[in-house]
């Protein structure tokens, strides 16, 4: 028997999601997890390298407070040779420390009849024999002032 209503068909009862629902759904979550490990990832690498550079300055202040205490030796290249000091920084395996001479960028004058050389303290990781070293931390200081030799006024510029 008919009831008169031929023309509509019965509405069935959605209760599912559909293939297409479900496979965006999870592109959709596997993005904003991909995007939150890459995110977490970059964060504990900066933490790591701030770290490691707080503790080379430490490092650096410590060198130089026992090389510059009495009794203690700065260990300064040799200017005509131009070759950097280096030594192995305690406790820490792929750690060196590497002293190296600075052009000098000034001359004796009347008002400063002496020269000053100035050094470079880098702290140093080489942590892969494959990839290059990587500076850490950079401290310019002063290793040596020296007068003039020969009277007060010998080598001063005008």
């Amino acid at each position: 028997m008919n009831c008169g209503n031929s023309s509509k068909s019965p509405k069935p009862d959605r209760e599912g999601l559909t293939l297409v629902e479900v496979v965006a759904a999870l592109l959709l979550a596997a993005t904003v997890l991909g995007t939150v490990l890459v995110a977490y990832g970059r964060g504990v690498r900066q933490e790591r390298i701030a770290t490691d550079r707080l503790t080379a300055v430490q490092v650096a202040d410590e060198l130089l407070a026992e090389w510059y205490a009495p009794g203690g030796t700065v260990p300064l290249p040799d200017h005509r040779l131009r070759t950097p000091t280096t030594g192995q920084v305690e406790g820490h395996d792929t750690w060196h420390w590497r002293v190296s001479a600075l052009p000098a960028d000034s001359r004796p004058t009347r008002e400063t009849p002496f020269s000053v050389r100035r050094y470079r303290l880098d702290i140093i990781t080489v942590a892969d024999p494959q990839r290059p070293e990587r500076s850490l931390v950079a401290v310019e200081f002063v290793g040596s002032i020296m007068p003039v030799a020969a009277g007060p006024l010998a080598g001063v510029t005008q």
